[in-house]
């Protein structure tokens, strides 16, 4: 097992590493409540291909298997008992190239699967991960999908901020940008103006009758037209199936 105490530091080898559900790895810089980034799970046929040294991806897990043959939604035993839900591949950043160059683009498909920590447990170097029968909703591939599916679970008189959507989706912070695109030629009936910017004020030049729509579900804007923090929704809850593969 391998953890980072920040995103650009070393990757630090443990003999053990302690998974907590619905939070990641202790001492990881990507464990985070509202993110589907919580661990990566590489390959090994992908370090023997590529002719690797061990933690060139970064990932957390490496396993014998390749990780990218199961499909998001897929819940993985590692160890005696941390569940893992897979969420979506990881996709190769520039970064790796400061390992070799063209590392991203020869890992691209390859890079390993993201997942989330479903329940407690202690994982140790030579541990089995086993593909249980348990399985959850995936979560959309393409970025402008997966917007669309997380703005469709925005409850009735709550809003979510670019911040906390980009977020919850594992996007890069440049998609904080790309959003109102997505939002201006979103499925007809997607309830987009449930989205505000991150310090709550509307997107009135993307969504047209914001505000008015917002006052009918009972959302307090001030003066100056932002939310109330108190209508903010909480987006860990766009996990809450994964209670279903656990209870």
């Amino acid at each position: 097992p391998y953890t980072k105490p920040a995103r650009d530091a070393p990757l630090r080898g443990a003999d053990v590493a302690r998974l907590v559900a619905g939070f990641g790895i202790e001492g990881d810089a990507n464990a985070a409540h509202n993110s589907p980034r919580q661990v990566l799970i590489a390959s090994a046929p992908v370090y023997e291909r590529l002719d690797l040294d061990p933690g060139a991806l970064r990932e957390n897990f490496l396993v014998d298997g390749e990780i990218e043959r199961f499909a998001s939604g897929q819940v993985l035993r590692i160890g005696r008992t941390a569940l893992v839900r897979l969420t979506i591949p990881c996709e190769p950043c520039a970064k790796l190239n400061r390992v070799r160059p063209g590392l991203a683009r020869d890992t691209a498909g390859h890079r390993g699967f993201l997942a989330r920590v479903l329940t407690d447990g202690e994982v140790r170097v030579g541990d089995d991960v086993v593909a249980t029968e348990r399985t959850l909703p995936p979560i959309p591939l393409r970025p402008r999908e997966r917007v669309y599916d997380l703005v469709a679970r925005i409850p009735f008189g709550r809003v979510l901020g670019f911040k906390a959507l980009v977020k919850t989706l594992g996007l890069t912070r440049t998609y904080v940008r790309v959003i109102p695109r997505f939002l201006v030629s979103a499925p007809a009936g997607l309830p987009v103006h449930r989205v505000v910017t991150t310090d709550g004020a509307l997107i009135t030049q993307h969504v047209h009758g914001q505000a008015g729509l917002l006052r009918e579900e009972g959302v307090r804007l001030s003066r100056a037209g932002r939310v109330a923090t108190g209508f903010l929704w909480d987006p860990t809850e766009y996990f809450g199936c994964e209670a279903l593969a656990v209870g």
